[in-house]
């Protein structure tokens, strides 16, 4: 699988706008073994871009909704449920695949997929996005918790990465390497809009107590923030006051106000800050971690979560970054990870 930078400039979270179509090419539920169906909440990787001024961004864009359902990616409001199951994708097998939350009951969502990046959850609606690269041009696709009913919701998109919804304004966000840009469109994959022009976005995280949206940027080496609807946008983490070397994965602990990202320079680290931007500091460095990418907050179990794509393999540990453990062996490139919580 691509690298990092090189394979952007030839192709983050569209003139062509679609209704959901099934797809008659990706069957669902393949299983290894048993597991129940998922249920509640939300979470994701992803969020969505800004406007304006730093770092090389161009604005344009709308309005977006904002609320809370409890998740990785895309929270507010209260105390968090737990969670009830862990997806991921995997490059490597062309699959989507889920858990218990501690790694035990592994199953087969949806197979045959070309190259699934990085997946969102909506638990409310029963529903996984996620953005895919195929020889032929790449989309946003989802499907039931069960992998069956497989949509293909937005086409002739290139290189789209990192996803989050918001649930409550009914819209999915994405970011496309390819026009390195930031969009978003309705559910069901209508009226789509372009919210930001941003270098080689990565992943998106939406902060929708708030109505603000965060992204990891490879160049400059940056994490942005903006409105919802992509405008008031500037340097969250990074630049000079902050420096960061490599983020990838980003997620939002809105319950405890804290913003985590995974960045996989020298050494690798999981760190966190304020949603301001304030009271960086070290989560975990080096260790465990040879590639971590997408990761997710469980703040009422205390525990944080997250893919690293050279062990291949699901991992987790307490907040603080102590006790961690690998409790999904045998992956072979996974870049993606979302928390399904249980409905309070």
């Amino acid at each position: 699988m691509p690298r990092r930078g090189w394979w952007f400039v030839a192709v983050l979270v569209l003139a062509i706008t679609c209704q959901a179509s099934c797809s008659n090419d990706t069957e669902a539920n393949g299983s290894t073994t048993t597991s129940g169906t998922g249920g509640g909440g939300t979470a994701g990787t992803g969020g969505t871009g800004a406007t304006g001024g730093t770092g090389g961004m161009g604005a344009t864009g709308g309005a977006a909704g904002s609320g809370g359902v409890a998740g990785a990616g895309a929270t507010g409001g209260g105390v968090p449920s737990g969670v009830q199951k862990i997806y991921w994708t995997d490059t490597g097998t062309h699959k989507i695949q889920r858990a218990n939350p501690d790694g035990t009951d592994v199953e087969d969502v949806v197979v045959g997929l070309e190259e699934p990046e990085q997946i969102a959850i909506d638990g409310l609606g029963g529903k996984i996005y996620w953005a895919e690269r195929t020889t032929g041009p790449d989309s946003i696709r989802r499907a039931d918790l069960d992998g069956s009913n497989v949509e293909h919701l937005i086409t002739g998109l290139v290189g789209p990465r990192g996803i989050a919804l918001d649930q409550p304004g009914g819209k999915v966000y994405w970011v496309e390497l390819g026009p390195d840009r930031i969009q978003r469109a309705n559910l069901d994959g209508s009226s789509v809009e372009e919210l930001v022009l941003t270098d080689h976005p990565i992943a998106i995280a939406l902060d929708l107590q708030n109505g603000e949206m965060f992204w990891t940027n490879e160049v400059p080496a940056v994490i942005y923030a903006a409105s919802l609807d992509g405008s008031n946008a500037h340097e969250a983490v990074g630049g000079m006051t902050s420096p960061i070397d490599d983020p990838y994965g980003i997620t939002i602990d809105a319950y405890n106000g804290k913003l985590y990202w995974s960045d996989r320079g020298v050494p690798r680290e999981i760190r966190r800050a304020n949603l301001d931007g304030t009271a960086v500091e070290d989560v975990l460095v080096g260790g465990e971690l040879v590639e971590p990418k997408a990761l997710g907050v469980d703040a009422a179990g205390g525990k944080m979560y997250w893919v690293d794509e050279t062990v291949g393999g699901v991992f987790r540990a307490d907040l603080d970054g102590s006790n961690v453990e690998q409790i999904v062996t045998g992956l072979v490139e996974p870049p993606g990870l979302a928390l399904l919580f249980e409905q309070p």
